[in-house]
């Protein structure tokens, strides 16, 4: 049968194997019928050149400094030929996933199917470990392909279902701009400090205001035509359901006059066969002001 093989057949996947897996933690086997969406992992043609070339268009003292490559550039040079490709999809469809999208680099070959067939097509178990109080998904060895794609396929991502608990982790770190700090770019130079990167540096700017985000933004003429965003509904993708975003919002805005929000936020945790939680905030304001009279944060 398709991926069915010995060990001198197959290709073991060690990279993607998951340190929870301890037979100690175990809970139960995943229900053979759940659904898993997953990636074969294929990554860059020459991963070490492409770092080197990464850290050569990075450095200051490099001949190569700021000569970055455009997207067709980096794939040309980097991305996987459409052979592996087109051999990881064969693959996957002869196990009977259902085959989704690959991204422009080549990097990966996205998948879905339920846990029996992860488990023949990966000869591998998916089992529930307790971790923290909570239970993760995971292989219980690592998994393997056949070694005729030896060489094309590096991993397999989302087979193991690390969570967070949404809201645990506490308020995120935030920057704090150090005094003196400028207004704006360049206001105020570190004359009194040695050079960095061959000539004097600008101090970072305190904060933006709202005038100078318009103004980055070109949305001047915009909000003084009254296309200000009042009555529009936002959605942002964010993560990890910050406990102080609407106090963090506030004091902005009260330091900035703008009026001060109320905001409804919702949590949703992840779930089997799916890649994230979903985090959403509801937003009302009182009065017109340029953000827009609702907004809506998911994730």
């Amino acid at each position: 049968m398709p991926g069915v093989g010995s060990a001198a057949t197959r290709t073991t996947l060690r990279n993607s194997s998951s340190p929870v897996a301890e037979p100690a933690q175990f809970i139960r086997h995943v229900p053979r019928g759940a659904r898993i969406d997953f990636e074969l992992y294929l990554g860059l043609r020459d991963t070490a050149g492409a770092e080197a070339t990464l850290a050569a268009v990075s450095d200051p003292s490099s001949s190569r400094y700021g000569d970055y490559l455009s997207p067709s550039a980096f794939r040309a040079r980097f991305a996987r030929p459409q052979a592996d490709v087109d051999a990881a999809r064969a693959w996957l469809s002869s196990q009977g996933f259902a085959v989704g999208a690959v991204p422009a680099n080549h990097t990966t070959v996205s998948a879905s199917g339920t846990v029996a067939q992860v488990e023949r097509a990966f000869q591998t178990t998916l089992n529930e470990y307790r971790v923290g109080g909570r239970s993760e998904r995971a292989p219980a060895k690592a998994p393997s392909v056949p070694a005729s794609l030896d060489g094309v396929v590096r991993g397999a991502l989302d087979l193991a279902d690390v969570r967070h608990r949404v809201g645990a982790l506490g308020p995120p770190l935030a920057f704090r701009a150090g005094r003196p700090c400028s207004d704006y770019w360049g206001q105020l130079m570190a004359r009194e400090l040695p050079d960095a990167y061959g000539r004097t540096q600008p101090f970072t700017v305190c904060g933006y205001g709202p005038d100078q985000i318009r103004g980055a933004y070109g949305l001047e003429r915009t909000v003084r035509e009254g296309v200000d965003g009042s009555g529009v509904r936002v959605a942002i993708v964010d993560a990890y359901a910050s406990q102080t975003i609407q106090s963090d919002v506030n004091t902005y805005s009260r330091r900035h006059d703008l009026p001060s929000i109320a905001l409804d936020q919702i949590t949703r945790p992840p779930q089997f066969g799916s890649k994230c939680g979903r985090i959403g905030i509801r937003v009302n304001t009182g009065r017109r002001q340029g953000f827009g009279g609702e907004l809506g944060v998911v994730a």
